[in-house]
């Protein structure tokens, strides 16, 4: 084969192609329901942008400036993402698939595997980039008048930022498999906690604001922006991609021209690093990964076994070890527990360092019910990108070994409640304290937070049912990488379904206080009448959203084959 990589490549475009065709066929009311939600969110995505650049527009002397750090520290949050995400796919894609082990076995470099690999998973992957920026950069174009030019160019800018991040996560990903094979648990943990060391940075950097009297004033602004400053580090690609794509939008064909060539020389540099790294290194970390096995001998009675039946003991036993399974199997993932504590962490980070934020009068009423309900909103979208990535797959995740559960002298109903039950409780602990801390730090009476409290147990219960049901009702046996699980055609939906619904119960939630907290359209008597009603229609959505998903879930798991 002269060029390896792009029978590869066609191989796979032709089994996408079949695919999609396929889908066309036979499910083509999913196809455009799935359609249709994504372009209403891309839609509501640009709206926001959109308000959000005509706010910034009504300060022409600032509006330039501003605009440059918010484009800042959104390429330079994706950019880390994309590392991570990158990281943790192409680890699993390269050392954990059968695909790999498959090609592994044919007359094709280590290197062509991997750069297929990375292909397949920048392409994967980087979806997300793309429907997060294309609203941002279209708004931002409609807003400030940019030519035509500019669209075309800025998805040419977005296509050679995306090399960066995701050649650094590949690096990640091979070093971790061929240096430290035996301690992946140890370095995840570092990383995790220099994350959070440098989240403390920027904080306390942040509360040294809360001196200033008049916030939100040209110096209090200079000296907020000053902090973040970090993002406009000439040395980082988020900034060139930043000064990249103003030069594109002001017709500075210089700026754009030379930004553009650092993004892509230094682009090229890390994919020729991390691919000359597979050609030395990939089939020796793939070894090291597959041979090494763990020495621990797991008890038959360990800290699980005791604690768990304690904890459930309202659950009836099998559902109990439904439980003490699937905890075991998380815990016993660094990939997966690794993300748990990056989406809850930092949550948890900023909600204890509420006070020492330079918000606008925090002991005003307003102002903290306002922060509750933004962290409200938090909690309730990192919820729902936490079911999806880690509850969806569940089933899946079974795999070939769903038959070994098929045989066990359980109803299949059982199974499928115990998966329920264990995703409604781990969100619901996680969130519940999330809010406790959050209400209780910006003084929240006990009387709302236990509002809160209720409808956070109604998001979960919706939440997890979408995600078990779902997850059972599209099921993917035969592939053992959750994250390309979850970006199927289930878990695009389930994705959907549960931004919806959060954003529906958010706004039942939010239209009350609005009209009594903001623009005192309400009295008090009128204000609990009608938070009363909005508590009602939230309790029959979230009823709604659980029980139909676990009607059909149950139906789904007894038509499964094993």
């Amino acid at each position: 084969m002269k060029y390896p990589v792009l029978v590869l490549i066609k191989t796979k475009l032709t089994g996408l192609i079949n695919q999609t065709w396929l889908i066309q066929q036979q499910a083509k009311f999913k196809t455009s329901v799935v359609l249709l939600a994504s372009f209403i969110f891309w839609l509501s995505l640009f709206r926001i942008f959109l308000g959000v650049f005509n706010f910034l527009n009504q300060f022409p002397d600032l509006s330039g400036w501003l605009t440059e750090y918010l484009f800042a520290l959104f390429f330079f949050a994706l950019g880390l993402m994309l590392i991570i995400s990158n990281a943790i796919i192409i680890y699993s894609s390269l050392y954990k698939s059968k695909e790999s082990e498959f090609l592994l076995s044919f007359p094709v470099k280590e290197s062509h595997i991997f750069l297929y690999k990375l292909l397949d998973t920048v392409t994967f992957s980087s979806w997300a980039f793309l429907f997060l920026g294309t609203p941002l950069m279209v708004a931002y174009g409609v807003v400030y008048r940019n030519p035509l030019s500019f669209y075309p160019i800025f998805l040419v800018f977005f296509g050679v930022f995306i090399m960066i991040p995701s050649a650094l996560g590949a690096l990640i990903a091979m070093g971790l498999a061929t240096f430290f094979p035996r301690r992946k648990k140890h370095i995840i943990i570092s990383l995790a906690s220099l994350a959070v060391l440098i989240i403390l940075l920027i904080l306390s950097q942040l509360t040294q604001l809360k001196g200033l009297a008049l916030p939100f004033t040209a110096r209090w602004m200079q000296e907020f922006l000053g902090k973040l400053s970090f993002c406009q580090n000439p040395f980082l690609p988020s900034y060139w991609m930043v000064q990249g794509i103003v030069g594109s939008a002001h017709g500075e064909s210089s700026k754009m021209i030379f930004f553009f060539l650092m993004l892509l020389a230094n682009g090229l540099f890390v994919m020729l690093l991390a691919y000359q790294f597979a050609a030395r290194w990939y089939r020796t970390g793939y070894s090291l990964v597959q041979s090494w096995r763990r020495n621990k001998k797991y008890s038959q009675h360990g800290f699980l076994d005791r604690i768990i039946p304690l904890i459930f003991f309202f659950f009836k036993k099998p559902i109990q070890l439904l439980i003490i399974k699937d905890i075991k199997n998380f815990s016993r993932d660094p990939v997966q527990w690794s993300q748990f504590l990056i989406f809850f962490g930092l949550l948890g980070v900023y909600f204890l360092n509420i006070n020492n934020l330079p918000y606008i009068n925090i002991n005003e009423q307003f102002w903290q019910y306002l922060v509750s309900l933004l962290n409200f909103t938090a909690t309730s979208f990192t919820l729902a990108t936490f079911t999806t990535r880690f509850v969806y797959p569940q089933i899946s995740l079974e795999g070939r070994c769903f038959w070994i559960l098929g045989m066990v002298p359980i109803p299949r109903a059982t199974i499928f409640y115990g998966k329920f039950l264990f995703a409604l409780c781990g969100s619901l602990g996680v969130s519940g304290v999330l809010i406790i801390i959050s209400n209780w730090m910006v003084e929240i009476p006990l009387l709302f937070t236990l509002f809160q409290l209720y409808l956070i147990l109604i998001i979960c219960l919706g939440l997890s049912a979408l995600s078990v049901g779902l997850g059972t009702i599209y099921p993917n046996l035969c592939e053992d990488n959750p994250s390309k699980i979850v970006g199927g055609f289930g878990g695009t939906l389930n994705m959907i379904l549960s931004l919806c619904f959060v954003l529906t119960v958010i706004i039942l939630e939010s239209l009350p206080c609005h009209y009594y907290f903001t623009i005192k359209l309400l009295t008090l008597n009128s204000f609990l009448f009608w938070l009363s009603i909005t508590t009602i229609g939230i309790t029959l959505i979230g009823l709604v959203t659980t029980i139909v998903p676990l009607y059909f879930g149950v139906k789904a798991i007894k038509r499964i084959e094993i």
